[in-house]
């Protein structure tokens, strides 16, 4: 199967995986933040370490394909590429609610299985 890439998907491979690391930076740094204030409360946990970084990390890796995408000349095939930020809602706030979400189950059920999750600070235990 790898005989078959084409140059321009190896290429690829660089952009990629920026766009990978910039959602795992973003996160990172809104959990460095979350715990220079050592909040004790478990929502702030959810919804600054999980549900608000989804957000930003959806924003920020749309727009900057965009700018990639604008930058080397590719056209989508219906018009303008710039026309999608218009639809960044649609994506950001479920991205955001399925992180939320499956967090706030993990830190319910299974706080052990969250590694930056501090089960003393928030429960009090």
């Amino acid at each position: 199967m790898l005989w078959r890439l084409r140059i321009t998907d190896v290429a690829s491979v660089g952009v990629n995986s920026l766009m990978v690391g910039i959602p795992v930076l973003i996160t990172q740094l809104m959990l460095q933040w979350v715990e220079a204030r050592k909040p004790k409360n478990v929502f702030v946990f959810i919804f600054i370490v999980s549900f608000i970084p989804a957000l930003l990390s959806t924003l920020i890796v749309l727009t900057l394909a965009l700018l990639l995408m604008t930058w080397a000349g590719s056209q989508l095939p219906f018009g303008v590429s710039w026309e999608l930020l218009a639809f960044a809602p649609l994506v950001m706030l479920p991205e955001a609610f399925i992180n939320g979400m499956i967090i706030s189950g993990l830190v319910v059920y299974y706080p052990e299985w969250v590694i930056t999750f501090n089960e003393k600070r928030y429960y009090h235990k």
